[in-house]
């Protein structure tokens, strides 16, 4: 006898991949499909009116951002050099460039957390895509593979134990 059974015309797998008397294992699978389907409708229902926006929004701003189909709508910017710079890289260089406390004087009840907040929101909305990538974990599995950062990262960690050993009254410096 084969792997597969028949039921009113369905193959189905029986065996280890499929239990036909665990019903709770049967209507996992259809929700877990149930579910990805309704994200999928949902995404794609959304992804024409947030692009949409985008568009309007670089318009009255002097199309200095761009929404190219060549990188699924990703927002970039061109430099006077014609290199495309995608809008999440600018927005880290303003949030390596900005002095947190300057904020906070002008805002001064908001907590460097919430500063922190608005401004890597700012960086994930400038990640949208149409393709649906997700720009972050792309490029975490770049850097988990990048031997010269995990060697640098190694030795850091590495300094910062020795500093704690020797400054023992001075955790973290």
């Amino acid at each position: 006898m084969n792997d597969f059974g028949e039921i009113s015309g369905i193959t189905v797998p029986f065996g280890d991949q499929f239990n036909l008397y665990d019903t709770s294992q049967m209507k996992s699978e259809v929700v877990g499909q149930v579910k990805m389907i309704v994200e999928t409708t949902v995404y794609a229902q959304l992804v024409p009116g947030v692009l949409d926006l985008f568009v309007k929004a670089s318009e009255t701003t002097g199309s200095y951002v761009e929404l190219s189909p060549e990188f699924y709508f990703c927002p970039t910017l061109k430099d006077n050099l014609g290199r495309v710079v995608p809008l999440y890289e600018f927005v880290e260089i303003l949030d390596e460039l900005i002095d947190y406390e300057d904020i906070k004087k002008e805002l001064p009840t908001f907590s460097f957390a919430q500063i922190n907040g608005a401004i890597s929101f700012l960086r994930r909305i400038a990640q949208f895509n149409t393709a649906g990538i997700d720009i972050d974990a792309v490029m975490d599995e770049d850097l988990a593979q990048d031997q010269v950062f995990l060697d640098e990262l190694r030795q850091g960690l590495a300094d910062q134990e020795s500093n704690y050993v020797l400054n023992l009254d001075q955790p973290n410096r």
